[in-house]
């Protein structure tokens, strides 16, 4: 099974909401959704987020979602304790193929997706 997790924080400390930044009437946010979508490597889509409105516009395009603790939304959070977190609570197991999409990570297209999950 081919999972996406998209972690998408809402406190940035530089820029407030940046992942609803709009560039060309979608935000950064969508076009990640989008692009993961598109690329039709995925069998599941996770965003997580501290945010109900990230969350709310993820399940806008079906995508699986997992609101993410307090412990884990602070400012000096590693990015692995968010993926294991999200991981060991939604009960997956050993048999998956893993892939993280950063939402501020715009210019990653759907043939780059499919060409590094080739790899």
């Amino acid at each position: 099974m081919n999972i996406c997790i998209i972690p998408a924080r809402s406190g940035s400390s530089r820029v407030k909401n940046k992942n609803l930044f709009k560039i060309k009437n979608i935000s950064i946010l969508e076009k990640c959704i989008k692009n993961a979508k598109l690329s039709k490597v995925f069998d599941e889509i996770i965003v997580n987020s501290d945010s109900q409105k990230y969350l709310k516009l993820a399940k806008k395009y079906n995508c699986t979602i997992y609101k993410r603790s307090k412990r884990l939304s602070g400012k000096n959070i590693y990015l692995i304790d968010v993926i294991k977190d999200t991981i060991k609570k939604l009960k997956f197991n050993n048999d998956i193929n893993l892939g993280i999409m950063l939402t501020t990570s715009i210019l990653t297209k759907p043939k780059h997706i499919i060409k590094a999950y080739k790899l």
